[in-house]
Formats: structure tokens, sequence, C-alpha cells
């Protein structure tokens, strides 16, 4: 009957998680006409902080500037938008 067993194979998940997520960011500048370095913040919905961080590298945007979410709400560590008070638009 086979193994009943889900298997992964975290090395390739792993893989296909940062080159989606690089390929997606990359294709959103594009499409905004601006470029990776004009990036402020890093909001992945993705709680893996290796991913994450491997993320950052590729793009070059530090971990300090990177936040993970809580759930699957973004919620960075700090204000992204200083002068945006919380509960406004």
């Amino acid at each position: 009957m086979g193994d009943p067993f889900l298997r992964m194979d975290g090395q390739a998940v792993f893989k296909m998680a940062v080159n989606a997520l690089s390929r997606s960011a990359q294709d959103v500048c594009v499409q905004a006409g601006v470029g990776l370095s004009d990036i402020n913040w890093m909001v992945p919905h993705q709680a893996n902080l290796r991913i994450i961080s491997f993320l950052g590298k590729k793009l070059g945007i530090p971990l300090k500037k990177s936040s993970s979410p809580s759930i699957s709400m973004p919620t960075p560590r700090r204000p992204v938008c200083p002068g945006v008070k919380r509960g406004t638009s």
C-alpha cells in the first residue's frame, strides 16, 4: 500500500521559497517603477526567519529592515511610516 506519511524535502522547499519570493519582489519593483534600493522595509508573509534572512541577503535588504508577520497580519517592529498614527489611514 505504500508509505502512509507525507514527506517534505526541506532543502528544496527552502530554495523554492527564497527564489519565488525574490522573483516576486523584483517583479513588483519593476511594475512599480522602483529599484530594490528604494525599499525601506520587507514584510513578507513568511514566518521562517531563515527564509527571510536569505531573501534579504539575495535582495540586498538587511535583516534589521525585515519583519515577519504575526499569524497573517504584517507587524513591523517599528512604524513603517513614522508620520502615520495607529488607527489612521
